[in-house]
């Protein structure tokens, strides 16, 4: 950018206000704040006044956390003559929301308001949004409180971003009430409001509120979607009602509703973690047969129930089936495949098959590679384990607690003392170790 200033000037061209407008934008959006402070200095030397477009800045400053800087450009803007808009004073109450300066940002308010500038919820929701996902639900509450004073009226995109807060929080009393405030403020919740509230409920392990908050909402002819089947299918597997979630995936079939992969990897790990393997193998067969686009997911609950199954052959056909559905192995699939091996005694064949994970661009995760090291120890595969280990170093990856128990516990057996010297050196202590 600083170079095409210079190719302009080089060429007798000087750059007007637009350009430096532009430019400035870009770094700004950018995060580069210095930079387009440098932009913002240079238009100054050229004898150009910044309009309110051209304190975009200020938008940067307030994202990147740097509020004070942001309210001194504020301040330079006012000096200067420049009338801030609605873009500006929002972006400035975000970051002095942000950082907790709920007084200074309620001064903003009343000066958006002097100046003929009416806030409205939209300004409001982005905050407490990104505060309520972040956990500060109690300074989203305070914008609430922010927003009754200065006169803007919640909607229900503001409840559903307090709810969420709440929820996440694990505090349903809290998020209940708000759907009750709701309602007696006129306002209808929608889908998402009790799909936030039938999430956290499961994510609580209440499920029978679960159920009970659903009954509601078909009451109150809100109509559920996949999304909100999917929240109840997956709490109901959760918290061991078999029953009661393979009546409600029948219901959702025999009512026609169009079942997607979330759906299906619900149905396929809870019929695989109630022993219903032969069940859930149908299922994913007839899903193939349909040409129904799976992802890595589904194969990975099939090749785990497979495996603990003892179905050796299924497991090789399904491993080879997901390059045929145009998908790849992913870290998961690949420890499944590669623990099995070490299990089965195949050395050899899991060595090479960690080789062709690494080539195919698949990076090992800590708990892929604490487990095969595991693995190998109760094999007394020490080498091998020892390789492992040196992956976790290189890796930066820390020892689990079952893996660091695990390694004291075989040194301080005294047939394998004198193996530590197989380890990474900073293992060789082990040695040491006397029961």
């Amino acid at each position: 950018m600083h170079r095409l200033l210079d190719l302009m000037a080089g060429n007798g061209i000087s750059p007007n206000h637009h350009t430096f407008t532009i430019i400035l934008c870009a770094y700004a959006k950018g995060g580069m704040i210095d930079e387009a402070m440098h932009i913002f200095h240079q238009m100054r030397q050229q004898g150009l006044s910044p309009d309110v477009v051209t304190y975009a800045a200020i938008d940067a400053l307030c994202k990147l956390g740097k509020v004070d800087e942001a309210m001194l450009k504020f301040n330079q803007m006012i000096n200067e003559g420049v009338t801030p808009n609605i873009v500006v004073f929002s972006s400035l109450v975000y970051g002095l929301c942000t950082v907790g300066k709920w007084e200074k940002a309620e001064e903003l308010f009343s000066e958006m308001l002097n100046q003929g500038i009416h806030p409205n919820a939209m300004i409001f929701n982005t905050i407490m949004c990104n505060l309520c996902r972040e956990g500060r639900v109690m300074k989203a509450q305070s914008l609430v409180d922010l927003m009754v004073r200065v006169g803007v009226k919640l909607d229900v995109i503001s409840y559903n971003s307090l709810i969420v807060g709440y929820s996440l929080a694990g505090r349903m009393k809290e998020a209940m009430k708000l759907l009750d405030d709701m309602v007696r403020g006129g306002l209808k919740p929608d889908a998402c409001s009790y799909n936030i509230l039938l999430h956290g409920y499961c994510r609580a392990g209440r499920i029978d509120d679960a159920v009970r908050l659903f009954r509601e909402m078909l009451r109150n002819e809100v109509k559920p979607g996949i999304v909100t089947y999917n929240i109840v299918l997956h709490g109901l597997f959760q918290s061991g009602k078999f029953s009661e979630a393979k009546e409600l995936y029948l219901n959702m079939t025999k009512s026609g509703m169009q079942l997607d992969i979330y759906t299906y990897n619900i149905i396929l790990n809870g019929l695989c973690k109630n022993n219903c393997v032969d069940e859930a193998f149908r299922i994913f067969q007839s899903l193939c047969f349909k040409d129904f686009q799976l992802d890595i997911i589904t194969f990975n609950i099939m090749i785990n129930v497979l495996l603990k199954s003892g179905r050796k052959e299924d497991v090789m056909d399904m491993f080879t089936a997901i390059s045929a559905k145009g998908l790849g192995p992913d870290v998961v699939t690949y420890r499944l495949m590669i623990q099995n091996l070490i299990k089965e005694g195949l050395l050899e064949e899991s060595d090479n098959l960690f080789s062709a994970m690494e080539k195919s661009g698949c990076i090992p995760d800590s708990f892929m590679l604490n487990s095969l090291v595991r693995r190998l120890l109760h094999r007394g595969d020490i080498m091998r384990a020892g390789a492992y280990l040196s992956k976790i170093d290189e890796m930066n990856f820390s020892l689990e607690a079952a893996t660091t128990s695990l390694l004291i516990s075989v040194f301080s057996r005294e047939e394998y003392q004198h193996h530590a010297k197989s380890l990474p050196e900073k293992y060789h202590f082990l040695k040491e170790i006397k029961k």
